[in-house]
């Protein structure tokens, strides 16, 4: 269900409607998903392999850091337009709260 180009909630399948969402802090901040077409609410889409790049570089070369935060932290900087989404998304999410 959750791997593979056919799993019903897998970042791989193309047609996913409910793809995975990471959440921080008890917030959604990001849709992990290869579907150029999923309705994401205005939160940041990120690709399932360039995520999984990112945690084997940070995981090997930093160990002992809170790799969450070191996680986060990468993929703010990495693009300004996904720093950007993700702050909307925080937004948002924080309105819906308030």
């Amino acid at each position: 269900m959750y791997g593979g180009q056919y799993g019903l909630y897998s970042p791989y399948n193309l047609y996913c409607l409910n793809p995975p969402i990471i959440f921080y802090q008890g917030q959604p901040i990001l849709i992990v998903t290869r579907n150029a077409y999923v309705q994401t609410n205005g939160l940041a889409v990120i690709d399932p392999d360039l995520l999984l790049r990112l945690y084997v570089q940070l995981a090997s070369s930093m160990p002992t850091v809170d790799l969450v935060q070191v996680q986060l932290n990468a993929l703010s900087q990495s693009s300004q337009a996904n720093a950007q989404a993700i702050n909307n998304a925080m937004s948002m999410v924080a309105n819906l709260f308030h």
